[in-house]
Parts: structure tokens; sequence; C-alpha cells
């Protein structure tokens, strides 16, 4: 019987799908997988930024290879303790507004690092900071449209969307080292090089904007056929949020803790 029940709801569901006219099963899901695709390609391309023009900074700045490293480790040190709690953040927001969130972090971070060449504006310790508020929105972003493109594929070609996701990140990080240094040679502009980098992070986070809307509109084609939630404001999402992170198992902080201690030894 039960069997059965599942078996008429999940036609429901189909049928109901097809009535309302989810975007999922329309080629709509593929114009999602071509913006969340190029979201990750900013985000691998301003995350590289830095490495591509390493010797180029340590010419502009007389910093060492040293300097260069303690830089590196300080600003990945959120990658090692926020995705975690990134995902929470991302479970109780939704995923296309973390998305969105995420890539104005990274956005802010990688203008202040193309501020730092402006002359007599920026120093090291500025740089720093800049790259360690972009790095805050690199991972949780990539988590949030990774979130963003399971749901959409979820009934099917799931594995063809996440390695197309996976591919084009990948390939951004080579292609950084392949352009950046060649745009510094023409113009001997490290700010021209970082804001080349802004222009690449802020279309990605347009196109985080853009799958913001279309999964938006879905969901609302989805409620048509359910019951209104009660609204939930700022004040009692933080206070449940803390709530449920206070009563969190112990199994999740030394989950938490191990992963980062693993993280942190890899970029010893």
């Amino acid at each position: 019987i039960n069997a059965e029940y599942m078996g008429v709801q999940q036609n429901y569901l189909m049928k109901g799908s097809e009535i309302n006219g989810s975007y999922k099963d329309t080629l709509w899901r593929f114009v999602v997988l071509f913006i969340a695709d190029f979201y990750c390609f900013g985000v691998y391309y301003n995350n590289s930024s830095l490495f591509a023009l390493q010797r180029e900074i340590q010419d502009n700045m007389g910093k060492t290879m040293s300097d260069m490293t303690t830089l590196y480790s300080i600003a990945t040190i959120p990658n090692a303790f926020f995705p975690l709690i990134a995902g929470f953040i991302i479970d109780r927001m939704s995923a296309r507004l973390t998305c969105v969130i995420f890539g104005i972090i990274s956005c802010i971070g990688t203008a202040i690092c193309a501020l730092v060449f402006v002359p007599s504006v920026g120093n090291y310790y500025m740089l720093m900071i800049g790259y360690l508020i972009s790095t805050w929105g690199t991972l949780p972003g990539v988590t949030a449209t990774t979130a963003l493109l399971s749901d959409w594929f979820a009934k099917k070609e799931l594995a063809l969307a996440t390695s197309s996701f996976f591919s084009i990140g990948r390939m951004a990080t080579f292609l950084t080292f392949w352009t950046l240094p060649p745009i510094f040679s023409g113009t001997h502009s490290l700010l021209i090089s970082l804001f080349v980098v802004f222009v690449v992070e802020l279309l990605s986070t347009l196109c985080g904007i853009g799958a913001y809307r279309l999964d938006k509109a879905e969901s609302a084609i989805v409620a048509n056929d359910q019951p209104k939630k009660p609204t939930t404001t700022i004040g009692e999402f933080m206070s449940e949020s803390l709530h449920v992170l206070l009563h969190l198992p112990g199994r999740y902080w030394i989950v938490l803790l191990s992963e980062s201690l693993v993280y942190m030894c890899t970029m010893v």
C-alpha cells in the first residue's frame, strides 16, 4: 500500500510539474548550468590571480617569497574553517541567495586587491586583507552553486552538470596563468591586471544574480500548489540558527576540527 501511495504521489508531482510549466523540465536548466559554470569560472579565476602575478607583486612591493607564502597562508585560513559553517548558512538561507551574497563578498575583496596598486594608496597588509575577504566568498560560493545545480538536475543529467561545473572551474585556473602575465607585460600595471580580475568576478556575480532570478521564478511555480509558509524575520532567523548551532551533536564539531587540521597541514 505504501509503495502504491508513493507511486501515486510521484505521478502527481510529475504531472503537477508539467501543468505548471516547471523550468527544471525544460532546456532552461541548461541556461542555469551555463550561468553556474561561468560563476565557477570567475571564482577560480579570481582565486588564482595572485599566484599568477606573484613575481610581479614581489617586484612591485619589494617582498620575498616568504612574505608571499605568509600572505597565502593567512588569507586561505577561512577555507579551513568557514566552508562547513557556510554549508549550514546555505541550508538555512537557500543556495540561490547565498550564491549572490558570497559573490558580492568576493567582488569586494578583489576590488580591495586592485586598489592596493593605486599609487600611494595600498600596502602589503591591505593586499592581505583584500585577499582574505575574497577567499571568504570563493569556496562557499562554489558550494552554494553546487547545491543549486543539484536541485535543478536532481531528476536527470546530474553527473553531466557536476562534471561540467568543476571542469570549467579548473579550466579557469590555468587560464589565469595564461592571461594575466601577458596583460601585465602589455600594460606594466598591476592595477589594470587586477582590474581585469575584478571585471571577471563582477560578471561572475551577475551570473549568480541571474541564477537567483531563475530559481526564484521556479520556486514561485512550485509554490502555487503548496501552502504558504510564515515569513521569518531576520531576528527570528538568527535566534533559531544560533539555537541549532549550540545544539549540534559533538561528532559535528569533531569532523569540523579534523577537516580544519587536515587542511592546515596541507598549507604547511
